[in-house]
Order: C-alpha cells, then structure tokens, then sequence
C-alpha cells in the first residue's frame, strides 16, 4: 500500500493510495482501517479503505476523502489493521504479513 497524493479540494483532503498486488494470489475483497493523525492535536479519524478484485501483479489506485479538513492538518497516516482479507472464492488471506506500507510524499503512511 503506497499514499501516492494528498490533494486539498473544497476544504477536504483527499488521499490517493495505490495497491500493488505481489501476495502471488488474487485478490478478491481487501479492507484495511486507515487512522488518520492531525498535527494541531485535534482528534484524527478511522476511515476503511475498501479494494475489490485484484489480481496478482496488478495495480489499484484509489482516491477518496481522509480528512474533512486541509491536507495540511495531515501529520502522517497508519494502516491500523486489516479488516478482510479474501481470496477470490471468499476463502481468508494473509495480508497482514505481506502487506507493507510507505509514501511517496512527504507525509508519511505507516503500518
């Protein structure tokens, strides 16, 4: 999972995440909790980012709102946990050991 962008528009910070699928199986249903951290010590928020099918060696982008509030009030974000993780016949998967996190900006995602 890679934070490609975020992008102020109409007040709200929008984050663009991308997913590289190398777990070597299909994808079928992804969730993971996004926790977003503000850095003016108000309270931040959880947000689910959900990915639907992805097949092996594939990329998915998606973009949606992390914050009502200016990108600049972003500290950093932190995959929190994996909610469900299911291949594409709904059997579970692994994703918390193979999922790895980082930026391409300057605002860091974690995991």
């Amino acid at each position: 999972m890679t934070l490609e962008r975020l992008e102020t528009k109409d007040r709200a910070c929008l984050g663009t995440f991308r997913m590289d699928n190398e777990m070597g199986r299909d994808i079928g249903f992804l969730t993971l909790e996004i926790a977003v951290q503000r850095n003016d010590r108000l309270p931040g928020r959880l947000f689910s980012l959900a990915l639907m099918p992805s097949r092996t060696q594939t990329i998915t982008r998606v973009t949606l709102p992390v914050l009502d509030s200016p990108c600049s009030l972003v500290s950093d974000l932190l995959v929190n946990r994996v909610n469900v993780c299911r291949d594409r016949g709904g059997a579970p998967l692994d994703c918390e050991t193979s999922l790895k996190a980082n930026s391409e900006i300057d605002t860091p995602l974690t995991k």
